[in-house]
């Protein structure tokens, strides 16, 4: 797995890998900020998740234990399989982020 601080900021970076990104690290986040990065992943975190892009995190399963997710790429975060915060907020601003998904 990743560890610590990750950010994928190009266009398709971290798209369907075969591992999952993880930060175990409450002080490092882990931001999906390219479009369509982040996309079929599995994400946890002990800290936030972010996905910014415009298609970020698009069928993809997230989990953070202590921190928030922020959906707020336009279509972030669409279909879902999974999106949990055990002690944090699931935000859902951008224009049709979270569409379809389990939360």
């Amino acid at each position: 797995s990743i560890t610590d601080e990750l950010d994928c900021n190009d266009w398709e970076q971290c798209q369907n890998i075969e591992f999952p990104i993880t930060s175990d690290d409450l002080s490092k986040s882990i931001g999906c900020n390219g479009a369509s990065s982040c996309v079929g992943a599995k994400i946890t975190a002990s800290a936030d998740i972010n996905c910014n892009g415009f298609e970020a995190c698009t069928t993809s399963s997230i989990y953070t234990s202590d921190g928030d997710i922020i959906m707020s790429g336009s279509y972030a975060c669409v279909g879902c399989d999974q999106i949990e915060a055990n002690n944090g907020q699931v935000s859902c601003s951008g224009e049709a982020s979270c569409f379809k998904a389990h939360v």
